[in-house]
């Protein structure tokens, strides 16, 4: 990715001169996948009920690519009847930074004219939209193994059977695990799981950190991406299991 950021072909995106960033192909509807999934039932109620009161319908597309693969359907059918649609190309497609919207053609160059009237236009804007590309290009791929460890750890958290976390396997979908945490604040277990010690070296062979995000007054949230590998999983697991087993013996972990 940051290859081809480096390669990228630019030009002034602000006059629409920039190829890498007007390069992009254009959506494709979709087909294929099941008809009558209730949660494709859902979107469509409410787009009618939408339509009924003179209302149109925006997706924001934050997750979209993993919802798709998750689904198994193109993304074009989650978005089929949405009058807009917006995509994050920092979250699970891994780039730095951006996003697009997408809509009818008069849609598109209304927001064109608006962005550059509030001072949003930018110039060698190919540098961006080449590791947008990137993710773009490899993105079922890389989700499918984000879901494939998320899955990994949700499943090795359950066979830890602590008191303190637990977690349904079933529930787990995309790339994002909801821990539910028992005993002490979330806040707490984040911070022993961010913490090192030359305890935990002694008795693991390494100091690993863990990064996760307290989520509610009673749970946390950690995520999987591109930059999170099936033994990047597998290490998470022996520090959740570190500290679980610290806790266990009222110990903090640390020297």
């Amino acid at each position: 990715m940051r290859r081809a950021m480096a390669e990228a072909v630019v030009g002034d995106d602000d006059y629409g001169e920039d190829p890498t960033v007007r390069g992009e192909p254009g959506v494709q509807a979709g087909a294929g996948g099941p008809r009558g999934d209730p949660r494709a039932l859902s979107v469509v109620l409410v787009h009618l009920l939408a339509r009924s009161h003179g209302v149109r319908v925006h997706l924001d597309g934050a997750r979209l690519m993993n919802a798709a693969v998750a689904l198994g359907v193109p993304p074009a059918r989650i978005v089929e009847h949405c009058d807009s649609v917006s995509l994050c190309f920092s979250k699970g497609l891994g780039a730095p930074v951006g996003a697009l919207v997408g809509g009818p053609k008069d849609f598109i160059e209304e927001a064109w004219r608006l962005r550059k009237a509030l001072g949003g236009g930018m110039r060698q804007a190919g540098v961006l939209a080449a590791a947008a590309l990137v993710g773009l290009a490899d993105a079922e791929e890389m989700l499918q193994k984000d879901h494939q460890n998320a899955q990994r750890f949700a499943k090795g958290l359950q066979e830890l059977a602590s008191p303190v976390c637990s977690v349904d396997p079933t529930a787990v979908e995309t790339n994002m695990v909801m821990v539910r945490v028992d005993g002490l604040p979330p806040e707490e277990l984040c911070r022993r799981l961010q913490a090192v010690s030359s305890d935990e070296a002694a008795q693991t062979g390494r100091a690993v950190r863990v990064l996760v995000f307290p989520w509610t007054e009673r749970s946390v949230r950690a995520v999987w991406h591109r930059d999170v590998s099936a033994q990047d999983t597998e290490l998470a697991l022996g520090k959740w299991a570190f500290v679980l087993r610290t806790l266990r013996l009222g110990q903090d972990g640390r020297s």
